[in-house]
């Protein structure tokens, strides 16, 4: 399990009740058991209300419907007591519609009075999800896995490819690439096309490509990453 940096007083908590929980800079999220398929989204009474105000409820809700990840795994931990909250910018029916609209959209929701119920429903799911199968069996093999990508592929590319969105949804079939890398790539090199000629004339553009995180700090796009993009992408591939 992995928390992000941010979330320093939910850490602080986890690591009393699950020793190999990692504090890690998350691009989606705020806790991951990717391991499970899972990606949770902690919310206190104040933060949704200010992420309403500001519009980045909005924004992360898209980010987190156009990920990876299936949206009833997308878990929205909504943390704090509605009856003595001091409401600033809405009230506590626009709190409300803000959750039912995050189930409508086949997210989940979960509510905790404070973060140390927080940590104890997240230490009591990573035990629960540590006795059952991994999503991705084990035995699975590589054929069957392929033909049921083909088939999501399919599915992907009759509804929702466009001119607009066709360099991302290629550049995310590399390993390691989220949609957030991939905008940022192909903001900074408008095609695919591009990616590749900076790859093949130019790769230390590629090692050294910087975005911006959350908070707006640029940061350095990680080793694991650059690395696929010039496997996958270089010419120097190595025949079979």
């Amino acid at each position: 399990m992995i928390v992000d940096t941010r979330e320093t007083e939910l850490y602080t908590e986890l690591i009393k009740l699950v020793p190999e929980t990692e504090s890690k800079t998350l691009e989606l999220g705020d806790i991951s058991m990717d391991e499970y398929g899972l990606v949770f989204e902690r919310k206190t009474l104040a933060d949704l209300q200010a992420s309403i105000k500001d519009g980045r409820y909005r924004e992360q809700g898209y980010r987190l419907l156009n990920s990876s990840y299936n949206p009833h795994n997308v878990v929205y931990i909504v943390e704090g007591n509605f009856s003595d909250y001091k409401y600033k910018f809405c009230d506590k029916k626009m709190l409300f519609s803000a959750m039912a609209s995050i189930h409508a959209k086949g997210f989940s929701v979960m509510r905790t009075s404070n973060v140390m119920e927080t940590a104890f429903y997240l230490s009591n799911l990573f035990a629960k999800r540590k006795k059952l199968p991994l999503l991705e069996k084990e035995e699975q093999t590589q054929e069957s896995t392929e033909k049921n990508y083909a088939k999501y592929v399919n599915k992907t590319k009759n509804k929702n490819i466009t001119e607009n969105n066709i360099h991302e949804i290629m550049l995310m079939q590399i390993p390691s690439i989220s949609d957030v890398t991939a905008r940022h790539l192909i903001e900074e090199f408008k095609t695919i096309g591009g990616i590749i000629e900076c790859v093949n004339t130019n790769p230390s553009a590629i090692n050294e490509f910087k975005y911006p995180d959350k908070n707006g700090k640029m940061k350095k796009m990680s080793k694991a990453i650059s690395e696929n993009i010039i496997r996958f992408l270089g010419n120097n591939l190595n025949p079979k």
